[in-house]
């Protein structure tokens, strides 16, 4: 085939008007066609943007009595066009004409756009490419105004497309003599497809909870990398917690909508709940090219959630690494924390759950120092809270130190144990509710150093308030100094601790002590 100029006047569009009909004085575009360049395609972003602008349209023009062109036996001359974005046409500085728009992906190019309509009790409107109905105002279009709004929302329309263009296959006619050929092929775009999310709502209809959405055209397209962009994959528990992430092949991630405060639970492709999706599910969507039409575009997944944020926690470190005060944890094995930091409930009211499934589970090896300054409650939880439920479950070897690094607390009515500073009450019309505790058992040391506390204070070796429910083993006292140059810094006298058959600690706090041991162990009889 002979070599050719095709003239691409994108950078005149640029200096010119974003509607060429609108400029007034004689364009290049004129010059071109007096000079015999009698052919044109304007290409029409439709929407989208070219390398980024808004508004820029492309055009190529031909002058078929020019040496490039030759008729064939039929004297027609056929001329192939050159896909806007083709590498093959970049000359200069310029590395591609992308083209662009967000959320949609480009079907091809069509010589025919139609505005969507659809018929409402036998009148027809325009609608969005979602269906939704727009009207038309001056040559503007938008959706129908509401109630409470002081003026309508601008709209995009949608289009239906037809005669798409093939660059291998598609040539533009031209008999010498005839009339100028002038068309426009307008870019179809196509949403991207998508995954609806639905769940219960309190009145027992499904409703949208999310969605999410993919590129079908590069996930469908071969050696693209993305095939599992199809997918749409299950939450599932990973190290204890659940969880919503999956990594694609090309390392992007997959995120299933979530609900706060719940916990999925199953998911189906009816609304029946009969057909339930195990790990993953294809989206099945296709696409009509020829028309730019989406077919089944959007997958709907029907879900279901417990209620709480459920962890099902088999090692230490999966407790230690899922911080949650208002969490259900599940507890499957004993728990050893010996190479594991107890969490940062010290300080915080915990009113979560914790369960030990299958019989009683042991948390054993655990050491917690409590150095807040400002905090008045603490222990393995800085408080137990009134919706709080701990079950069959046993705290053994359990070191808490209590040392506020030498500052005194303030604050009044402050609280200290080894399983919590308190266990809360609240009444509530008249009824006092308590935490759910059964099946506890308690052992272990309580530290106390560096502290002066308020009169209103309360330490007790396992917890401060109504224990009903939990059973205390050995609990050992002990009362530590801060080494001085010479001996050891006492804020606690040891000598004048005393615990009562509740095991209620009273404390004194001597003005200035200096002892030789570094720590004293309190020995008491119940």
């Amino acid at each position: 085939m002979k070599k050719y100029k095709i003239i691409i006047l994108l950078v005149s569009v640029f200096a010119l008007c974003m509607c060429l009909a609108a400029c007034k004085s004689k364009t290049l575009i004129n010059e071109y066609e007096s000079q015999g360049y009698v052919i044109s395609v304007t290409y029409d972003g439709n929407g989208g943007n070219f390398m980024g602008r808004n508004g820029v349209t492309l055009i190529d023009m031909f002058n078929p009595d020019s040496s490039a062109f030759s008729a064939d036996a039929d004297g027609v001359i056929r001329i192939k066009l050159t896909e806007p974005t083709d590498s093959s046409r970049i000359k200069g500085s310029l590395t591609s004409v992308a083209l662009y728009m967000p959320d949609h992906f480009f079907a091809g190019w069509y010589k025919n756009r139609t505005i969507k309509t659809v018929t409402v009790n036998g009148e027809e409107f325009f609608t969005d490419e979602f269906g939704k109905i727009i009207e038309e105002k001056e040559g503007k279009y938008y959706y129908p105004i509401k109630e409470g709004q002081d003026k309508p929302e601008e709209a995009t329309p949608g289009y239906d497309y037809s005669g798409r263009w093939d660059f291998e296959e598609d040539r533009i006619e031209y008999t010498p003599g005839q009339e100028n050929i002038s068309f426009t092929l307008y870019a179809g775009w196509v949403p991207y497809y998508e995954f609806e999310y639905y769940a219960l709502n309190e009145s027992g209809e499904w409703e949208e909870i999310g969605s999410t959405s993919f590129n079908y055209k590069l996930a469908t397209e071969e050696g693209s990398g993305k095939s599992d962009y199809v997918n749409a994959y299950m939450p599932r528990y990973v190290e204890g917690a659940m969880n919503y992430e999956h990594e694609y092949q090309d390392k992007n991630k997959f995120v299933f909508p979530k609900i706060s405060g719940k916990t999925f639970a199953k998911a189906y492709t009816d609304d029946n709940m009969e057909n339930e999706i195990t790990d993953y599910v294809a989206h099945g969507g296709s696409l009509d090219v020829e028309t730019a039409t989406p077919v089944n575009r959007v997958k709907k997944i029907y879900v279901t959630f417990e209620e709480g944020e459920i962890y099902k926690i088999t090692t230490a470190k999966q407790f230690a690494d899922n911080l949650n005060a208002e969490g259900i944890f599940e507890i499957y094995n004993d728990l050893d924390f010996a190479n594991e930091k107890w969490p940062n409930y010290i300080v915080q009211t915990f009113n979560g759950q914790i369960k030990g499934i299958g019989g009683v589970k042991k948390f054993s090896n655990i050491s917690a120092l409590f150095s807040s300054s400002t905090a008045t409650e603490g222990g393995l939880f800085g408080s137990i809270g009134a919706r709080a439920v701990i079950k069959d479950v046993a705290f053994e070897n359990v070191t808490v130190s209590f040392s506020n690094r030498g500052q005194s607390y303030k604050l009044s009515e402050t609280y200290f144990g080894l399983l919590a500073g308190r266990i809360e009450e609240v009444t509530e019309n008249g009824e006092t509710k308590r935490a759910d505790i059964s099946g506890v058992t308690v052992s272990g040391s309580v530290r106390l150093g560096n502290i002066i506390l308020p009169n209103e204070y309360g330490v007790n070796l396992i917890a401060n308030g109504n224990t009903e429910g939990i059973t205390a083993g050995e609990i050992e006292l002990y009362v530590f100094g801060a080494q001085l140059m010479t001996g050891y810094f006492y804020s606690v006298d040891p000598s004048a601790v005393t615990v009562d058959e509740n095991l209620q600690v009273t404390l004194v706090f001597p003005a200035s002590l200096r002892l030789d041991e570094a720590e004293y162990k309190i020995s008491y009889d119940l």
